[in-house]
């Protein structure tokens, strides 16, 4: 057999990124140090991580310059009824808040939002106590006593169910620069009111309009998730979290072998009875009885379907038969995959951590976005006082945004994002590839010493598989490897920014052309997005399993690309079973975790409230199914990425350590935490002797 070089020699002939070399027949070589779990590692794709931070200074600059050059407060915020922006043009500048006057979002510029419902008294005129378009209102309204009871008391007329020229004041909060009404705010109730009572007959704002049940239905949706909230993020968050880890755990007892082979007899059983019914609905729809109402196209097109989906039914049967032994192998490294998340619990919250460092990078980015949209300057403006003077105001006048800041600024999202959950999937396979490589720890008096407090979270100083092996991870990668990182979701992050030029070409296309060239336009450019969507998917796919291939061997990401590549061909067979068996787990997975925390939540809420607390327990069930998607989604996420990682280490082991004397590593007697794919090692040497032994005798065909 070829031999591969050793690291060294690798980096010696080739560089750092190797990209060249490489076969699929090529067996993975082991590290230099003989401990798997101790690779002597070294910082990766250097240059990668410089530039990402220089891509931060240089966001940065522009942001600076932007903010010089626009303001971002003329694009967030309200324009009055004038046009004017509140805050920003003459005579409105010390009013930054919009309130909403009627029912065409008409809107007044105030300086502070109202706190609370101004009540009617009868001490104020109807125009002094309502907030009104003032070019709108007519004069007697403005100067009217109390002696003038039309005009004075006129708050039906000036608010005229909602489309006059003014609007009650009501308590507000505030959004941004917007005074949002409050769901409790009320309004007076003016059909027949006695103003000396002091307006003391209201109504709520959410039932103004009798007619309309919509807001009275959010409004019991809002009483009946606040009256709720504890156990809402209760079993949102902790019962869907315990919910997740008993699903890992049934998956290790035997559960993944019945729910795969359920699945699949359902797939295969759906597509058969799909393409079956389609066909025979075709064939009913050529008889002479249904021929007048169904033309030749739509026969053939049912009956076409039908052929396509019992052709995919016996491919799909064709390559179950063929890949059994796989899928009983895919099952195995499944489970090894549970155990190694339930070892190392504190992996399912990385993608919390993950999400503040998203959070964290996207305010100032957010800020130097909306000012690089933001562009433009105060112009003077003359305008008539009198009929013998004239007074000048300043306005904003918009300028158009520079199109090169707009795209740097977009790319770096690109880049910031792809690095943040390439990192992640860098510190997980890392964890995961610690966890497979380690041995069980040795029983002694120094490891029984340190604390359980420490063995959670720091681990022993022996060989130990638990949360104390996430932390070294972290800490490699944050060292070593945030360069391969940033390597990866830069490929990423170009393609991303073509597949976003391309976007804004479509929308110009739309724009501005018409015709048979607008059609061949949205054709040209709706296949250049399907073709570079294809390729992103496909970069994704290679750099998840180049970060496994950096985790196990410290490679570079070029190198461990390239390895990954080959080691994807070598087994592609098991890698495509393993695709399905993954698919399988992650969907039954969220759907079984969101339908028991959701059912247990409705069954605890109806033993707790009775009737009279709870409108309807649709709501807060609702909002706790929501909660546990995305328990559930960030669960699957790390179990995803420690099936890869386990079914990389397992082909890894056995092409790495599968021909030294003691045997592949999960052979060895101290490794008890892969038992369940120990046997896999020896069925499989037993399978490449067979068929190396029936390729020997075979001859070839003259």
């Amino acid at each position: 057999m070829h031999r591969m070089p050793s690291h060294e020699e690798e980096e010696k002939e080739s560089g750092c990124c190797r990209c060249g070399s490489g076969k699929p027949s090529d067996q993975m070589v082991k590290p230099t140090n003989p401990d798997p779990a101790q690779i002597q590692r070294k910082c990766t794709d250097v240059l990668c991580i410089l530039l990402l931070i220089a891509c931060w200074v240089v966001m940065t600059g522009i942001g600076v310059v932007s903010i010089q050059n626009g303001n971002p407060r003329a694009l967030v915020s309200p324009t009055d009824y004038k046009g004017r922006i509140c805050g920003v043009d003459h005579g409105v500048v010390n009013k930054p808040y919009g309130y909403y006057i009627d029912s065409y979002l008409n809107m007044v510029c105030l300086d502070e939002c109202p706190s609370s419902t101004q009540n009617i008294t009868g001490a104020v005129s109807a125009y002094e106590a309502m907030i009104c378009i003032d070019d709108d209102v007519e004069d007697a309204y403005k100067t009217a006593t109390k002696d003038d009871t039309e005009y004075y008391y006129g708050y039906s007329n000036l608010f005229n169910d909602g489309t006059g020229p003014c609007n009650f004041e009501l308590e507000t909060y505030t959004v941004l620069y917007y005074c949002i009404f409050s769901p409790t705010a009320t309004v007076p109730n003016i059909k027949g009111v006695d103003f000396p009572d002091e307006g003391e007959s209201i109504l709520k704002i959410a039932d103004v309009d009798d007619e309309s049940m919509s807001s009275n239905a959010f409004m019991e949706f809002v009483q009946d998730v606040i009256t709720t909230r504890n156990y809402i993020f209760g079993f949102g968050f902790a019962v869907a979290f315990l919910t997740s880890f008993f699903y890992s755990w049934l998956m290790t007892k035997g559960m993944i072998h019945l729910l795969v082979w359920v699945c699949i007899m359902m797939s295969e059983a759906l597509m058969l009875a799909l393409g079956a019914y389609m066909y025979y609905t075709g064939t009913e729809w050529e008889s002479d009885d249904e021929a007048s109402t169904h033309s030749d196209t739509e026969i053939n097109g049912m009956k076409g379907l039908g052929i396509a989906f019992l052709s995919v039914a016996g491919l799909f049967f064709c390559f179950i038969c063929c890949n059994c032994s796989k899928i009983r192998k895919c099952c195995n490294l499944v489970q090894t995959a549970g155990q190694a998340v339930r070892d190392v619990p504190i992996t399912v919250f990385f993608p919390i951590i993950q999400t503040g460092g998203l959070v964290i990078f996207m305010v100032p980015w957010m800020y130097y976005m909306v000012a690089a949209n933001a562009q433009g300057k105060y112009v003077d403006t003359t305008v008539s006082a009198t009929s013998t003077t004239n007074s000048t105001n300043e306005v904003w006048e918009w300028e158009d945004t520079d199109q090169y800041y707009n795209t740097f600024l977009m790319f770096s999202y690109f880049w910031t994002s792809q690095f943040i959950t390439a990192l992640g999937q860098l510190v997980m396979a890392l964890t995961f590839a610690k966890w497979y490589f380690t041995e069980d720890p040795p029983v002694d008096t120094d490891a029984a010493a340190v604390g359980c407090c420490r063995k959670c979270w720091c681990g022993v100083p022996h060989a130990y598989r638990g949360n104390g092996l996430f932390f070294s991870a972290l800490k490699a990668g944050l060292w070593y490897h945030a360069g391969t990182a940033a390597a990866g979701s830069l490929i990423i992050a170009i393609i991303k920014t073509i597949r976003y030029l391309i976007s804004k070409v479509q929308y110009y296309c739309e724009k501005s052309t018409s015709g048979a060239a607008k059609r061949i336009a949205q054709v040209v450019l709706c296949c250049i997005q399907c073709c570079l969507y294809c390729v992103e998917k496909c970069m994704k796919f290679i750099n998840k399993h180049a970060y496994i291939i950096t985790a196990v061997k410290g490679l570079g990401f070029c190198a461990a690309a390239v390895d990954a590549f080959w080691l994807i061909a070598r087994n592609i067979t098991m890698i495509a079973s393993m695709t399905l068996i993954q698919e399988f787990v992650m969907i039954i997975g969220k759907i079984a975790i969101v339908s028991a925390t959701g059912a247990s939540s409705y069954i605890v809420m109806e033993e707790v409230f009775d009737d009279t607390e709870v409108n309807s327990y649709v709501g807060p069930v609702l909002f706790v199914m929501v909660l546990a998607y995305f328990i559930a989604d960030m669960f699957m996420v790390t179990y995803s990425m420690a099936i890869d990682t386990v079914m990389h280490c397992y082909i890894a082991d056995k092409e790495m350590y599968g021909s030294e004397t003691k045997g592949a590593f999960c052979t060895r007697p101290g490794c008890s935490h892969l038992a369940k794919i120990s046997e896999l090692i020896k069925n499989t040497a037993a399978e490449d002797k067979v068929v190396e032994d029936d390729s020997e005798t075979t001859s070839p065909i003259n």
